[in-house]
């Protein structure tokens, strides 16, 4: 019998996500398990992924599905800042079951401080630092061995009353070596997960990650995990990919969650190309920077299936881009909005309240450009401070961060940058929401998109989640 590895996608509920947005939110699957597991079964191992999220699961009913599929090698958790607490309590439930079982933790949270969690909480025995297919496959045989996991590259684990850091694990240069993610040992696919309402277009809709880095150097973002040298799948690595989630599971419309889709230009036109050869039916969306954009580029994506494209804006103001370090400016903002509309592709709009440098001035300014410029769809969180960024190390220059016993997160403000208040910002991001999303415009371009009827589900349960958030008195 093969021996057993679990992967478990904690519980984690949207409204601690999203809070009163939570219904407008996305249910994609865990590809960094799946891509994991895929790798475990290519190397003789049994993985059984639990997605506790998907399945809706209690604390309770998450630690009695582990324990039906042990005993195994060791117990692994993707661990956020909302689920670390449940992490936390699930490990210890597990401890007293079988002291000796390894908990092994990972993810992005990890990666940006694996020393504090790992010091919060004794009964985590191993963090996974980085990329994870390599070190996973390393660490398990290892046990499998009893051999000692000192000579695993890429992790933090307990040596009595010490922590031990290995050498890191080298990025992965060829991400075509890697098999396709085991979508398969997920719960059923098109009814356990969707994207959110506003970046859905067909159904059956999935999302999928074909790169890893990013080549910004925003203040507010942690690039440890993935560096800032973009590694990509080949286009034909993709186009394999897309046709055996089609055969598999119906996908016709697929939301590509890379940090910056469009990062190299050849590649995207080398897909593109491919995409439209291969007349597969297929309609996408992407992510993209403003200044990585220009109009030939926007017909052939367009020509291909694009239609929709996520420009992480952030501000109108140019004193806050600065402050952030986003290396864009205004100019170029408005001019791929511009250039979109021309080709026909919706522009989603992101957004972030309470930036360094932000003032009642820099908030109009946001506001203008909101109403201003073309956008067909809109996102705005609040801007935090993330741990192991540059703006951790900064932020007290610009403001101040709230005390609370609960993580930080994007949909509630936890920094407030000099001169405004909690409140100022709260009240900012409700006037762009409802000053952006009462359009007639943008009324007939959401009755446009109800289609088939999961897409008129997620739709108007995205409506009365912005009805009720817009209303709450005491968000």
């Amino acid at each position: 019998m093969k021996p057993k590895v679990i992967l478990v996608h904690p519980p984690m509920y949207l409204k601690s996500l999203y809070g009163y947005l939570a219904e407008a939110g996305n249910e994609l699957p865990p590809q960094g398990l799946c891509s994991l597991a895929a790798v475990l079964r290519e190397k003789g191992f049994q993985p059984v992924i639990i997605d506790a999220t998907a399945e809706k699961l209690n604390l309770r009913e998450t630690l009695n599905r582990i324990r039906k599929d042990l005993p195994a090698l060791l117990i692994g958790f993707s661990v956020y800042y909302v689920s670390e607490e449940a992490v936390s309590l699930l490990a210890k439930s597990l401890k007293k079951i079988n002291p000796n079982i390894p908990i092994v933790v990972g993810g992005g949270h990890m990666t940006m401080c694996a020393e504090q969690v790992m010091k919060r909480h004794p009964e985590f025995d191993v963090a996974v630092i980085g990329e994870g297919e390599q070190t996973i496959v390393s660490l398990t045989k290892t046990l499998q061995k009893k051999k000692d996991i000192a000579l695993v590259k890429g992790i933090i684990f307990r040596k009595k009353v010490n922590m031990v850091r290995t050498l890191p694990q080298p990025f992965i240069k060829n991400l075509d070596s890697l098999p396709f993610p085991a979508w398969d040992l997920l719960p059923e696919l098109t009814k356990n997960y969707i994207p959110a309402g506003d970046s859905l277009k067909r159904w059956p809709s999935t999302g999928l990650v074909t790169s890893r880095g990013c080549p910004g150097n925003c203040f507010f973002c942690n690039k440890n995990a993935f560096g800032s040298i973009v590694r990509q799948n080949s286009p034909e690595y993709v186009i394999d990919e897309i046709k055996n989630m089609q055969l598999a599971f119906g996908i016709k419309d697929i939301y590509f969650q890379d940090d910056t889709f469009v990062a190299n230009r050849d590649w995207v036109i080398n897909f593109c190309r491919l995409l439209i050869k291969e007349k597969l039916d297929l309609t996408w969306a992407c992510h993209a920077r403003t200044n990585l954009v220009d109009l030939p580029l926007l017909r052939l994506m367009k020509r291909a299936g694009c239609w929709q494209i996520s420009f992480g804006i952030e501000s109108g103001s140019q004193k806050v881009l600065n402050a952030i370090n986003k290396q864009i400016t205004v100019s170029q903002h408005k001019k791929a909005l511009k250039m979109c509309q021309k080709t026909g592709i919706a522009v989603k709009g992101l957004f972030m309240v309470g930036s360094f440098g932000e003032t009642q001035k820099t908030l109009q300014e946001t506001k203008r450009f909101i109403k201003e410029n073309y956008l067909t769809d809109f996102h705005a969180t609040f801007f935090t401070v993330i741990p192991g960024t540059m703006a951790e190390k900064i932020w007290p220059r610009f403001g101040k961060i709230l005390k609370s016993k609960t993580p930080p997160m994007m949909t509630r403000p936890s920094f407030i940058p000099v001169g405004l208040t909690k409140s100022n910002l709260k009240r900012a991001q409700k006037q762009f929401l409802l000053s952006f999303y009462l359009q007639p415009r943008i009324f007939w371009y959401f009755f446009k998109k109800l289609g088939s009827l999961h897409i008129r589900k997620k739709i108007f349960e995205s409506v009365l989640a912005l009805a009720r958030y817009s209303l709450a008195r005491n968000y």
